[in-house]
C-alpha cells in the first residue's frame, strides 16, 4: 500500500517505520522542520518548539515499549543505547522500604529505558531516514483530506487520500499521528463522515521543568536512573534520569493554584525544590543546563473512530486514541499497537502480575485497578 502520515513526531516515525518493514510504502508529512540533529546534544537545545511543547518534558520509554523495540525494531533499540539512553533494572526503581529487592526471572522485561524525549525522536529521525520505503518531507501541512463518495446504505465516504498546502497526494491509508491537538475532526466534517467520539477531562496541574547534568565524579545519592516522584499537599515533584548524565526536575502544582506562576524563574524553581530534601540532595551534584520550561492546559483525551456500528472512513486511522500528561505511566506501549502495519501481530499488553512481597505501600492499594486501565484490549 501508499501510506501517507500526517505528523512526523515519535508516533508518526514509528508507524511509519513499522509499516515500511511490513513492505509498504510509506511518506510521513510534517508541518515543522524536523530535520535531524548532528548529535544528540544538539537535539536537545533545538527541541522545543510551541507546537509540541511536551517534547521538553519529562519521558521515559515505558518496559513494554522497550521489549517492543527489541521485537519488532531492534535496530531502533541498539540506536537509543548507542545514544547514550540509559536502562534502569527493576531494582533501581524499588523504594529503601523494600526488605527484597533480589532479581526474579522475567524481571529483565519490566526495564524502562530512561532519556529525554529529544533523543528518542533523534534515533528514530535517523532510523527513518535510513529506511528505503519510508520518506520524510518536513514543512508540508496537511489540510483536509481527500475521498470517494460514500456507498449506497449510509456507507462513510471513503479516504483516499490527503490534501496539503503543497496539493493534493493519493494515499491507499492515511494515518494521523498529529498529537492531541489532531484536527480529524474538522477534516471529516470537511468529506461529509462522521466525527470521532471523544472524551475529555481537564488535568488540573500545570508543569514546570528543568533539564540538569550530574557533574562528572559526584558522589550520586541514588542511581542516575531512579525515579522519584513526591506527591505533596500543594504541588508534585519529581526527578526523572536521562541519557548521558542528564536529569530533569518537576514542579507540578495545581493550574488554578496561581502561587507558583512565579516557579518559571529558575531562583524560585531552585528554592522550592530545595525545601524537599530528596531534591535538595540532587540539585548540590548537578548543574542546570536549560531554562525552567512552563506547560499548563493539560487533558486527558480519548478518541474513537468507530462509535457506533459504523466506522468513520475506512483507510483512515489514528495513531493514538488516548494522550495523557506525563505523570500518568501510559507511555508509548498504548500508543503502538493502534498503527501496526496488518501482517504484524498486535501484541497484549496486559500489566504483569506483581508479586506481593514486590509490592509498595501505594501498589498494593492501586495495581488492580491500574492493572485493569492499562490493558489494551483487541
Amino acid at each position: 500500500m501508499d501510506v501517507v502520515i500526517a505528523g512526523g513526531s515519535a508516533a508518526g516515525l514509528f508507524a511509519g517505520l513499522l509499516l515500511a518493514r511490513a513492505g509498504h510504502q510509506v511518506l510521513v508529512l510534517e508541518r515543522d522542520c524536523l530535520q535531524p540533529a548532528p548529535d544528540v546534544e544538539s537535539a536537545a537545545a533545538a527541541a522545543f518548539r510551541p507546537t509540541a511543547p511536551q517534547i521538553v518534558q519529562p519521558h521515559i520509554v515505558m518496559a513494554r515499549s522497550r521489549q517492543l523495540l527489541i521485537e519488532h525494531l531492534p535496530d531502533v533499540y541498539a540506536g537509543l543505547l548507542a545514544a547514550g539512553v540509559a536502562e534502569a533494572p527493576l531494582r533501581t526503581q524499588m523504594p529503601d522500604s523494600l526488605s527484597d529487592t533480589a532479581a526474579w526471572p522475567g524481571d529483565e522485561r519490566l526495564t524502562p529505558m530512561m532519556t529525554r524525549r529529544s533523543t528518542v525522536d533523534w534515533v528514530l529521525q535517523r532510523a527513518a531516514a535510513a529506511e528505503p520505503r519510508v520518506t520524510v518531507r518536513c514543512g508540508v501541512k496537511v489540510t483536509g483530506l481527500l475521498a470517494a463518495p460514500g456507498r449506497p446504505g449510509g456507507r462513510p465516504p471513503h479516504v483516499t487520500g490527503v490534501r496539503t498546502d503543497r496539493g493534493d497526494l493519493a494515499a491507499d491509508l492515511v494515518v494521523d499521528a498529529t498529537g492531541r491537538r489532531s484536527p480529524i475532526d474538522d477534516w471529516l466534517t470537511q468529506i461529509g463522515a462522521r466525527t470521532t467520539a471523544t472524551w475529555r477531562a481537564e488535568c488540573g496541574i500545570a508543569y514546570f521543568s528543568r533539564h540538569y547534568r550530574v557533574r562528572p565524579g559526584a558522589d550520586l545519592p541514588a542511581p542516575l536512573v531512579t525515579r522519584i516522584v513526591v506527591a505533596l499537599d500543594e504541588f508534585l515533584a519529581g526527578k526523572w534520569g536521562g541519557d548521558n548524565g542528564a536529569v530533569q526536575l518537576v514542579v507540578a502544582p495545581l493550574a488554578a493554584d496561581h502561587r507558583f506562576r512565579t516557579a518559571r524563574e529558575p531562583q524560585v524553581f531552585t528554592a522550592v525544590l530545595r525545601t524537599i530534601p530528596a531534591y535538595a540532595a540532587w540539585l548540590d551534584v548537578m548543574d542546570p543546563i536549560t531554562g525552567v520550561f512552563p506547560m499548563a492546559a493539560l487533558h486527558n483525551t480519548l478518541r474513537r473512530l468507530v462509535a457506533t456500528a459504523l466506522p468513520s472512513p475506512p483507510a483512515c486511522t489514528r495513531s493514538a486514541t488516548r494522550s495523557a500528561p506525563p505523570t500518568r505511566p501510559w507511555g508509548a506501549a498504548w500508543r503502538w499497537p493502534y498503527p501496526a502495519p496488518p501482517t504484524w501481530p498486535i501484541p497484549s499488553a496486559r500489566t504483569p502480575r506483581i508479586p506481593p512481597r514486590r509490592r509498595s505501600p501505594w501498589t498494593a492499594s492501586s495495581a488492580r485497578t491500574w492493572r485493569r486501565s492499562t490493558t489494551i484490549r483487541p
